[in-house]
C-alpha cells in the first residue's frame, strides 16, 4: 500500500501498479515545467517576484 494511502479510498499505485514518473498537475514542479518564467510567489511587502525557475 503507498505511504500516501488515504483511509477509505483506493490505493492509487496498488491498483494499476502505475509509478508517477512526471510532476502531477498543480504542482510546482508541472508549472515549472510549462511556465518557468511565470510568478511562482509574490512577496506583498517589497512586491519581489520568484519565477517557477527559481523556485
Amino acid at each position: 500500500m503507498a505511504e500516501n494511502h488515504v483511509a477509505g479510498q483506493a490505493d492509487p499505485v496498488a491498483a494499476d501498479d502505475v509509478v508517477r514518473t512526471t510532476a502531477a498537475p498543480m504542482t510546482r514542479g508541472w508549472h515549472a515545467d510549462r511556465a518557468p518564467d511565470r510568478p511562482a510567489i509574490v512577496l506583498a511587502a517589497s512586491g519581489e517576484v520568484v519565477t517557477y525557475a527559481k523556485c
